[in-house]
């Protein structure tokens, strides 16, 4: 019942549990999705004082965003696609898909285009993606990367759409695995992973204008942090097909059982 309605699933069934109790992890719509700086399952304050985070939202499950990357996968491995190769320091300059297995290629891109790209990366190797560089976009094209990895994000400095428009970088990471910004970094987008820990490594200046949507947001404080909203982001609307709880209704019954 509840895997057919929500994107959750049984937590701890009766049997394994206190007496009688089953726990239920439920996934409702986040309205907007992208509504303010930080929105995550657990956010724990930030134990510096050079950490600052405009505004956040705690206690909000996410649908995945798995499935959805995972049929951009399958569609790019399909015969007959179109989706286009590239390599690191390359133009996108043409609409569409492109796609690459190689985390390496996805760094110091430049995107000059008018209409929308996507980017899938599909981390075969199980590297991650490290260390991406400056991204530059250019246009009025939004820029979507669809990130299929066990491991996760890194980036140890650069700077993601610098001065550009939030709503343009958009990122969609598979749920549950590792988002790390460290040094002097700069990322100008939303980024999106339920499930997933996002914290800090080491000293540096992390600033990130836009939104986040993640399963903990954990900053150790190494170095500055900032997290400002951009009201822009609001309108970035994901569309993950995901089977949300709109409602709930509980009841109680009792059975009787006779025997003999």
């Amino acid at each position: 019942f509840f895997e057919a309605r929500s994107q959750g699933g049984v937590d701890e069934p009766c049997d394994e549990g206190p007496s009688d109790t089953v726990i239920i992890d439920l996934t409702v719509d986040i309205d907007p999705t992208f509504g303010a700086a930080v929105t995550a399952g657990t956010y724990n304050e930030p134990n510096s004082q050079a950490s600052d985070v405009s505004n956040y939202r705690d206690g909000r499950y996410a649908p995945s965003a798995t499935e959805k990357i995972n049929d951009e996968v399958q569609s790019c491995l399909e015969s007959g696609n179109d989706c286009k190769s590239f390599s690191e320091s390359d133009t996108l300059s043409q609409p569409g898909t492109y796609y690459t297995e190689n985390m390496d290629d996805f760094a110091d891109l430049n995107f000059n285009n008018d209409d929308d790209v996507f980017v899938v990366l599909n981390d075969t190797d199980g590297a991650g993606v490290e260390d991406p560089g400056d991204m530059v976009l250019e246009g009025d094209g939004n820029v979507t990367v669809y990130v299929k990895t066990d491991e996760g994000f890194k980036a140890n400095g650069g700077e993601i759409n610098s001065g550009g428009d939030p709503a343009q970088f958009r990122m969609y990471l598979t749920s549950g695995v590792k988002i790390r910004l460290g040094g002097n970094v700069e990322y100008t987008g939303v980024l999106y992973s339920r499930g997933s820990t996002f914290n800090d490594s080491g000293p540096g200046t992390i600033s990130v204008t836009g939104a986040i949507v993640v399963g903990t947001f954990d900053i150790k404080g190494g170095g500055n942090a900032e997290f400002n909203f951009d009201p822009g982001v609001t309108s970035v609307e994901p569309d993950f097909d995901a089977n949300t709880v709109k409602y709930l209704h509980v009841s109680e019954n009792e059975v009787r059982v006779e025997l003999g």
